[in-house]
């Protein structure tokens, strides 16, 4: 699967979200999914989109899962930091991130993915276009398009070196680092929108957004809205043969995930909990109660197999499992779960040693 500088995306938007301020409460969430959607309006054609409100994200959602773990928490702040003071970008200036991303199917349980991410806040763009100068070694060339310069970098030779030497310090990163270095891309393209927005991706994505040779289709931005706008929404056009991603011995799961054309969701916090959302939408009706029906069915399951265990853990899965809630509406199958501070403090126990 070619997933081109996917990891970069990833840390960029964790980096832009760890030092994000409060949120401005009297910021309506309307005000905010109009600013998404502005950001949505420039990016090319795109199979899935994802808007993530950093400014609010990370100050409410980021400490409400790491509150058990305040060490960590401390530690990425302070390597943030670092970071901030070494590259001269402030990375808490920025406040909203899209990213689109096309997918195409190459083969059975091959996607050819092509992602790309805007960023927007009172951060300045010449900062950030610097900065990845500098990362790159020097190692790029510009291209002018439409009266925009992108800046197309060749760095992962350098970002190796780099990683060697951040890995000899901290060898328990070694694999992480070795994983991400694998995932990136030899090339990246940047380019500033305008002096508080920057686009980074995949070099012809971002060409083809210069040029404005596409738009995001009507249906992807209408599903996108359905969900309140929350900390993360996405939306998205299901590839054909998602069930070859998953480790699945029900062969009547599989053809129900198959048939599975689009999905939509989001993720908030609100009263004290995480709330989770996803709808997933089928060609027929049949074929969203032939998925509803076997959901239910592994729902009751679950509850029946772990709701007697003694085993801490096991209660909990038994708990999340318990907060499902699975409802049908035609060819709409939605899947909305709330979990408190507490069972993430748990879950964060199991999955953080």
């Amino acid at each position: 699967m070619r997933i081109k500088i996917l990891a970069f995306f990833a840390l960029f938007a964790v980096a832009l979200a760890y030092g994000t301020s409060p949120a401005d409460s009297a910021t309506s969430k309307s005000v905010k999914r109009a600013k998404a959607n502005q950001l949505v309006t420039m990016l090319p054609a795109s199979d899935a989109i994802m808007t993530f409100d950093v400014s609010r994200g990370f100050s409410e959602a980021f400490p409400f899962i790491l509150s058990s773990k305040p060490d960590m928490l401390n530690k990425w702040m302070d390597k943030l930091g670092e970071f901030e003071q070494k590259s001269g970008i402030q990375l808490r200036s920025f406040d909203m991130v899209v990213a689109g991303m096309t997918v195409k199917q190459t083969g059975k349980g091959k996607y050819d993915m092509a992602p790309l991410m805007i960023a927007r806040g009172s951060g300045n763009s010449s900062a950030v276009i610097a900065a990845a100068k500098e990362a790159a070694g020097g190692k790029y060339r510009e291209e002018s398009i439409s009266g925009k310069t992108i800046y197309v970098f060749s760095f992962k030779e350098y970002a190796k070196k780099k990683a060697d030497d951040a890995a000899a310090k901290d060898p328990e990163n070694k694999g992480m680092i070795d994983k991400a270095l694998g995932l990136a891309s030899s090339e990246m393209a940047v380019m500033a929108i305008d002096a508080n927005t920057v686009a980074a991706g995949i070099p012809d994505r971002v060409r083809e957004m210069a040029e404005g040779r596409s738009k995001v289709g009507k249906e992807v931005v209408d599903l996108l809205n359905k969900k309140p706008f929350g900390i993360m929404n996405f939306a998205a056009k299901v590839p054909a043969g998602m069930s070859d991603f998953l480790p699945l011995d029900n062969d009547e799961l599989g053809s129900s995930i198959d048939a599975i054309q689009t999905a939509y969701g989001s993720m908030d916090i609100v009263g004290g909990e995480m709330q989770m959302g996803m709808t997933a939408r089928t060609k027929q009706p049949a074929q969203a109660e032939q998925l509803y029906d076997t959901m239910e069915v592994m729902q009751s399951f679950g509850k029946m197999a772990l709701g007697s265990s003694k085993r801490a853990d096991q209660q909990l899965y038994a708990r999340l499992i318990e907060r499902v809630k699975l409802a049908r509406n035609g060819s709409d199958v939605s899947f909305d779960i709330s979990v408190p501070q507490t069972d993430i403090d748990q879950l964060m126990a199991i999955l953080v040693k």
